[in-house]
């Protein structure tokens, strides 16, 4: 378990293919950060969604415009206020829809997981010097400043900034990643709540794209190791789980492992 101590000062803090004609985004910054999930979601969301999450993303990047330099403490509340509070995104938390944990529908609906919530302000400040990066837990995924040491935010109190303390067990899956690298944790935990919604054919999909980003994970090991324990092949599950184990993943201490880890 982690432990997180709240800090006196509340930080309002405040991911498609398709652009829709009313919208002049030939100067967007926002693209080619945030397509890579939209790309993604493209299989989950209806034409509707897609356009009403690009409409939501650009919205949001005029907001940005307004503050300063991103170097500053102050910058990055400003630009999490415009993703989180203007913006009125919010987390859904204990939702069983994997829907929910994709970029397009969060945008679009104003809800999401906090996986999509991180991966949203991720994609939508990469083009102003990727001010912040992900801290991918056991079970949840936090913000970190990249610049400012010891700096976390949490979406799931609509940004708050937070001390983070980690038990041993925790710290040992703890996984920081930019934008480029959280792609990877992104499929993972999609591919995770498709299986446990019954598409266990789209989510072995993401499960392999997900390695192939990244083949030194510990989490996608594990996580693609009980998706064969549970809905495939007990050889396959036995070799990802003990690579799991071999890369940090700890090994649980109440026997072998039983359900996929998902980031809530």
């Amino acid at each position: 378990m982690f432990v997180i101590f709240l800090i006196a000062s509340l930080v309002l803090v405040v991911g498609c293919t398709r652009v829709p004609a009313e919208i002049d985004v030939s100067t967007s910054s926002i693209d080619v950060a945030i397509d890579a999930f939209f790309a993604i979601d493209g299989a989950f969301v209806s034409d509707d969604v897609m356009i009403a999450a690009r409409n939501s993303a650009v919205e949001i990047e005029r907001m940005m415009n307004r503050c300063g330099d991103p170097a500053t403490l102050s910058a990055e509340q400003c630009l999490l206020s415009a993703i989180l509070g203007n913006a009125r995104l919010s987390t859904r938390a204990g939702t069983d829809r994997p829907i929910d944990s994709t970029v397009s529908s969060t945008l679009a609906h104003k809800s999401g997981t906090c996986a999509a919530l991180v991966a949203i302000v991720l994609s939508l400040t990469e083009a102003r010097g990727a001010p912040f990066h992900a801290v991918v837990l056991r079970d949840h995924v936090l913000l970190e400043s990249s610049r400012h040491s010891g700096v976390f935010y949490e979406t799931l109190q609509s940004g708050l900034r937070v001390n983070l303390e980690l038990s041993r067990r925790e710290a040992e899956v703890v996984v920081r990643a930019g934008l480029a690298e959280y792609v990877a944790y992104y499929l993972d935990n999609l591919a995770a709540r498709l299986a446990l919604a019954g598409d266990l054919e789209t989510a072995e999909r993401l499960f392999q794209q997900a390695l192939e980003s990244a083949p030194d994970s510990a989490r996608i090991h594990y996580n693609y190791g009980m998706f064969q324990r549970l809905f495939g092949s007990a050889e396959s599950a036995a070799r990802l789980v003990d690579r799991a184990y071999e890369l940090g993943w700890p090994q649980d201490r109440e026997g072998p492992p039983k359900t996929l880890s998902l980031l809530d």
